[in-house]
């Protein structure tokens, strides 16, 4: 079964504010989680909720995975990601 990315509003936005190469890391990386959720390193179960987390350097990506939709809610600086 295909999976599918899709983004919310804020996550957008925050994707226009990312700086290119950074922005160019974050994009494999959930393709490459959303191709094989196993495989991929970084990805992190978020305490007390119901998401999940990828490491990108120093950007956290918080999405959520309901097994055929991969839901990317924010793409933020590691300082003001978890707010």
């Amino acid at each position: 079964m295909k999976r599918v990315l899709t983004y919310t509003r804020q996550a957008m936005k925050e994707r226009r504010r990312a700086p290119a190469q950074v922005l160019a890391r974050i994009d494999a990386a959930l393709e490459a989680y959303v191709a094989d959720p196993a495989s991929t390193r970084n990805v992190r179960k978020l305490k007390g909720r119901d998401e999940l987390r990828i490491r990108v350097g120093d950007w956290r990506v918080i999405m959520a995975d309901d097994g055929t939709t991969v839901r990317v809610l924010n793409i933020r600086p590691r300082g003001s990601a978890y707010r």
